[in-house]
């Protein structure tokens, strides 16, 4: 039987934290880099994070929307769901900004999408029924802005309320290409992915990193789109 070579590192996206936590245990105590990308751990089960800054996120984006709007406006969320925790900490950091800084914007109501274009573009419907001065849409998953544009371009709205996506998908940079939104805000997941390479590096070599390094993230219009295409 061939010999097994121990891993010297992981890097994952641990999608459920909870379930990783004592493998991740087990792992540092065999020496074994741990690096957490994307979503989390608790701090003492791994040896370092890069990601989204989620508070970061939502007060950037909720600072592009408000002054996008002039600092005046009606804003609705759309989740994937109300105990999605990425997404509730980014739309309670953006709050928590307009409150701060804007305080004549408002986010009126939240739904969920549960990530379904067809629900997102129901729900979208259903909130400019409900709310009739609505002025933005801010998603914060990336499947939602193709059912949202499809609504406001169905009900001839397009541009009358402002259009916020998530993510650099082909789908959501076509809408913005076609002016059916107005923005995405962008993760750097090819960052997350380069730089946990090299923080494996330096502790394998016997330095030291951060527990938490922001990825970052960018807004994206058609003012820069074909710039931020042209990256890579």
């Amino acid at each position: 039987m061939p010999l097994r070579r121990r891993s010297t590192a992981l890097f994952r996206a641990p999608l459920s934290p909870a379930i990783f936590e004592t493998v991740y245990a087990d792992a540092l105590s065999k020496d074994i880099v741990v690096i957490n990308t994307a979503v989390d751990t608790r701090e003492d089960t791994r040896t370092a994070y890069i990601g989204t800054d989620y508070v970061n996120f939502g007060e950037q984006a909720a600072r592009n929307l408000a002054e996008q709007l002039g600092g005046e406006g009606e804003i609705a969320g759309l989740v994937t769901s109300l105990d999605n925790e990425n997404q509730m900490s980014e739309l309670k950091a953006g709050e928590d900004l307009l409150a701060r800084e804007y305080p004549d914007v408002k986010i009126v109501v939240v739904e969920t999408s549960n990530s379904d274009t067809a629900q997102a573009a129901n729900k979208t419907s259903a909130m400019i029924d409900t709310y009739p001065e609505l002025d933005a849409i801010w998603c914060l998953e990336s499947t939602s802005p193709l059912g949202v544009a499809q609504t406001l371009q169905e009900r001839n709205m397009l541009d009358q309320i402002l259009v916020l996506g998530i993510d650099d998908t082909d789908d959501v940079l076509d809408l913005i290409d076609q002016g059916l939104i107005w923005g995405t805000m962008t993760q750097d997941f090819y960052k997350m992915g380069y730089e946990s390479v090299k923080m494996i590096k330096t502790v394998k070599d016997g330095g030291t990193v951060d527990s938490v390094q922001d990825s970052g993230t960018t807004l994206v219009t058609k003012d820069n789109l074909e710039a931020y295409k042209s990256r890579f």
